[in-house]
């Protein structure tokens, strides 16, 4: 009976299933209307309600020309970010630390098409929880529309003609 019960008190741990619900998002910021043409940027952020210390994130865009990316320099460990047609893909690591709650994963500059119209911005992946094993977490997607504007024309200025005045005339 001893050795059953040890054989029990050991295994029970390993055998027991994991009921800890981590969750994790992605946010994509909202930059709000743009005029056709313009250049902008937008951040990309992962919230996680457990400790995590890795992060997978892909974005997609649409109706935008891609500029330019930027990863959040705290991530120490990275691959990418590479961009392949509309999507832009981006692992990091935080070696020997982790981040709880929000964080920025990258910036990424756009330039708004020549018509108006809407784009979309989307982002979505993973996060490895800093528990020792890795455990991935599957995040929620967000996503942003952006308005692209005509731009109203420019004021014209009024000039007025000048007055000249002389004591001689």
């Amino acid at each position: 009976i001893i050795n059953a019960t040890l054989i029990v008190f050991f295994l029970l741990p390993i055998l027991s299933v994991n009921t800890f619900a981590a969750t994790s998002s992605f946010s994509v910021s909202n930059p709000g209307k743009k005029n056709t043409g313009e250049t902008f940027s937008v951040n990309i952020n992962v919230s996680g309600s457990e400790a995590y210390n890795a992060v997978t994130a892909n974005v997609s865009f649409s109706n935008l020309t891609y500029v330019s990316v930027s990863a959040n320099s705290e991530w120490t460990g990275v691959s990418g970010p590479t961009r392949s047609g509309n999507t832009i893909s981006f692992s990091g690591a935080k070696l020997g630390g982790s981040f709880s709650g929000s964080k920025r994963v990258l910036t990424v500059t756009f330039k708004a098409p020549n018509t108006a119209g809407t784009s979309s911005i989307s982002a979505s992946g993973t996060i490895a929880l800093a528990d020792g094993a890795g455990t991935k977490v599957n995040g929620s997607s967000g996503s942003t529309s952006v308005t692209i504007q005509t731009p109203p024309p420019p004021t014209p200025t009024v000039v007025s003609e000048p007055t000249v005045t002389s004591s001689t005339h």
